[in-house]
């Protein structure tokens, strides 16, 4: 297996496993109603999935650099909404 090869497999295991422990965690928020929020989570993951592949990179597939700055730009607004959802006050039990 070539070197190029073998950290694609370590970087999709390695992602993979960070989904996994971060749908666990979203089905915690709600323990009573697990189905629920494992059905949004699924569809909001597939929605946002398909708004990436069919509007984000067809825009920044024209240029090499606007991969990363797209990447960039997504990581930081992934990174705004969980810094703002962390400072809300947790719910009452």
């Amino acid at each position: 297996m070539s070197e190029s090869r073998f950290f694609r497999v370590v970087i999709v295991t390695w992602v993979t496993g960070i989904a996994v422990a971060l749908s666990l965690l979203a089905l915690d928020c709600m323990p009573h109603r697990r189905g629920l929020a494992s059905a949004v989570q699924s569809f909001m993951q597939m929605a946002f999935g398909g708004v990436v592949a069919g509007a984000i990179v067809p825009i920044v597939a024209e240029r090499f650099w606007a991969f990363p700055l797209g990447a960039m730009v997504l990581g930081g607004i992934a990174f705004g909404l969980w810094w703002f959802t962390a400072r809300q006050p947790a719910p009452a039990p």
